[in-house]
């Protein structure tokens, strides 16, 4: 009987797991796709769009996954300036393979926590904070 409940508080506590993940995922994505329609220019403010502002309290973490640290590291290794199309090429070459809307998410996260900076429309370096970063992969 115990090992039945413990199987099954593994499978739920993975379940668990996976849509932390997925609400992450989304959360960023939904993030990149504000900052996109504030990046048209448009004047309307953020605020302003379908009358839905963005989440104001992120759930997303502060600590950043060893997946993403190895991949901010293959950047720093290829030292030029890179978009979301070589943050896919780095996660494969990394062995973390992602898709280009968790890429732009993740340009949004980075540049939010001062680890990129852009220096032109969809190209982005990293800082000096962002360098040390990805030394510590």
């Amino acid at each position: 009987m115990r090992s039945y409940i413990d199987s099954q508080i593994s499978e739920l506590e993975a379940a668990r797991d996976g849509l932390k993940r997925q609400a992450l995922e989304v959360d960023a994505r939904l993030r990149a796709f504000y900052d996109m329609r504030e990046q048209l220019g448009d004047g309307k403010p953020v605020a302003a769009i379908n009358g839905h502002a963005p989440p104001c309290d992120s759930a997303i973490p502060s600590e950043m996954t060893p997946q993403w640290r190895k991949i901010l590291a293959k950047l720093n290794e290829d030292g030029h300036s890179f978009g979301a199309q070589e943050i896919v090429a780095a996660s494969e070459a990394v062995g973390e393979p992602t898709k280009t809307p968790n890429a732009r998410g993740q340009l949004f996260q980075w540049q939010k926590k001062k680890l990129i900076r852009r220096i032109r429309k969809g190209k982005y370096n990293l800082t000096p904070k962002g360098v040390e970063i990805a030394r510590t992969a």
